[in-house]
């Protein structure tokens, strides 16, 4: 498990069943019989078992069926990664296979940590994250200079990898001091496969308010040029699009200004100009004051999406301008069941065994003492040569006397099966 990244989990199994865990160290000052592995989860109580299995099922570890998988997408604005760690991992812990969310503002020294702390709790998600500094007059509340944060995450059971595109590479705005493409930290495009074949492309989308009609036109003639490229891939767009389908505003005065307007309309010609399907909640999920606004949709080409649901996020210390959104995708593609793989419960001996070692580890140092002996009857002064030389002999002698115990209980296992029934 550690070497899998599960360092959470296993730490848990060792405590429960180890030889290095708390119940094995009160056991061993009591000098009660030790228990390891299966003998240790028959004495477990019933609580220790259900956490140890949720356990399991949250990080993965075990194989489960989806019955309803979804895509999540949430906008953390205006809060932001800092003071949305659990709503984050709230999202995270219901194993959904496609994450992506926006607005998180975290800097780019800042990333590796955040990057490790969900690998930690969730090691079954590939976990990208894109992120830029626009320096200029673009500031937080904080009054330091804006993050364009978004992060997509795929369940590498169901996606066995991801690869980053570039939606347009040749194209770039000049941001105060350094150059960044316009999608920058704004657009995060994966491309990975489904079970059912082909290429799957996700592209997590911030875009920019009606109040940037350049930019915002301008993302969006960058990602239309890339999916005419690709008229055979299945693409999801989803995010905060920052436009609404027709018809799904309401508390704003009439008629609308002309800056949202356009912007609606930009995204109505995006679909229409690409052939792609507009998928809306039918719910507002960004709220300010009186005003509502359906922003977080989804756009796909050949690949449906359906049964639309809007959570919001509840607390009475912070509030959140996005709902978390999310869509049923076609089950097709996350349908397994489980397979079991076949075990062999022969013990090896070519190679020395870790779990019988531990088990026989009395009997092997009773043998190894008959051979090897502490103080050495030879005179002379000894060399570094002759002490190496000694060394390997005696690691020899070690791994021989181990592989000696495995041996022996193999026959005995073999005859045990090869015995007659009505034998006594």
């Amino acid at each position: 498990m550690e070497r899998n990244g599960m360092n959470t989990l296993a730490a848990h199994g060792e405590d429960l069943f180890g030889s290095e865990g708390a119940k094995a160290s009160i056991k061993a000052e009591l000098r009660l019989d030790l228990k390891l592995n299966k003998d240790a989860w028959k004495v477990l109580s019933g609580r220790e078992n259900e956490d140890w299995v949720s356990h399991l099922v949250i990080t993965g570890s075990q194989q489960r069926r989806l019955s309803n998988p979804r895509i999540f997408s949430w906008n953390a604005g205006p809060h932001g990664d800092r003071n949305s760690r659990e709503e984050i991992w709230s999202i995270f812990a219901q194993g959904q296979p496609l994450i992506c969310l926006q607005d998180l503002r975290i800097p780019p020294k800042l990333i590796p940590a955040i990057k490790d702390e969900l690998h930690a709790q969730f090691p079954h998600y590939w976990i990208i994250i894109l992120t830029v500094n626009k320096q200029g007059g673009t500031c937080d509340s904080s009054g330091e200079h804006y993050n364009f944060t978004t992060l997509t995450a795929l369940d590498s059971y169901h996606f066995p990898s991801a690869t980053s595109e570039t939606l347009h590479p040749g194209r770039q705005l000049r941001r105060g001091k350094g150059l960044h493409s316009v999608v920058s930290g704004r657009a995060l495009a994966l491309s990975t496969t489904t079970k059912s074949g082909g290429k799957f492309v996700i592209i997590n989308l911030y875009q920019f308010t009606a109040a940037n009609p350049v930019e915002q036109r301008e993302v969006w003639d960058i990602i239309a040029a890339w999916v005419l490229k690709h008229p055979n891939d299945k693409i999801i767009l989803i995010g905060n699009l920052n436009s609404a389908p027709a018809g799904e505003r309401t508390g704003y005065s009439l008629p609308l200004s002309d800056s949202l307007r356009q912007a609606d309309a930009r995204l109505q010609d995006f679909c229409q100009d690409t052939g792609g399907d507009l998928t809306s909640s039918r719910r507002h999920l960004w709220r300010q004051g009186k005003q509502n606004a359906s922003l977080d949709n989804a756009v796909t080409w050949n690949y449906p999406l359906s049964q639309p649901q809007v959570c919001p996020f509840e607390a009475k210390h912070k509030r959140y301008d996005h709902g978390v959104l999310s869509f049923a995708l076609p089950c097709e593609d996350f349908i397994t069941s489980l397979k079991v793989p076949k075990r062999s419960f022969d013990i090896p001996t070519d190679r020395v065994d870790e779990v019988f070692f531990q088990r026989n580890l009395l009997q092997w140092h009773k043998n190894v003492q008959q051979r090897i002996s502490l103080f050495s009857s030879e005179g002379g002064e000894a060399t570094g040569e002759s002490l190496l030389q000694k060394m390997r002999e005696e690691q020899d002698i070690m791994r021989g006397e181990a592989l000696k115990l495995q041996v022996r209980a193999e026959t005995s296992r073999r005859r045990a099966r090869e015995r007659r029934p009505n034998r006594s």
